[in-house]
Formats: C-alpha cells, sequence, structure tokens
C-alpha cells in the first residue's frame, strides 16, 4: 500500500475498517468502514493506473515490453 502512497495511519484505518466489515453487525460503524474501505479501494484503483502507464511509458522509451 505505501507505493501507492498510503500513509500508515490510513493502512492501519484500513485494516481497522476491514477488521469491522468482518466482524461487526453493529449498523454504527460498518457504513463508516465501508466508506473508508471504498474510498481506499479506488485510490488503490487509480494509483495502479498510474503505475500501469507509468510502465508503459518506460516499455516505449527503452525498446523494452
Amino acid at each position: 500500500m505505501k507505493p501507492f502512497g498510503f500513509t500508515l495511519d490510513e493502512m492501519r484505518q484500513l485494516v481497522d475498517s476491514r477488521d469491522i466489515l468482518d466482524t461487526t453487525r453493529s449498523d454504527e460503524v460498518r457504513p463508516a468502514a465501508q466508506a473508508f474501505f471504498t474510498e481506499c479501494h479506488a485510490h488503490a484503483e487509480e494509483s495502479w493506473r498510474k503505475l500501469r502507464q507509468q510502465v508503459a511509458n518506460t516499455e516505449e522509451l527503452t525498446g523494452y515490453s
């Protein structure tokens, strides 16, 4: 997660959110945990898209593929 720009606090919160979603049935905390998990997923997907583009650009520049 670090290469995608997540801070240690965000990684900790992500793990906590996953634990809440896996174990907690309380309607009070699940929505916030789900929202944060969804936000992190979108952030990771965007970072992955950018990384793939950087790799493609590097392959084009160097002739590797």
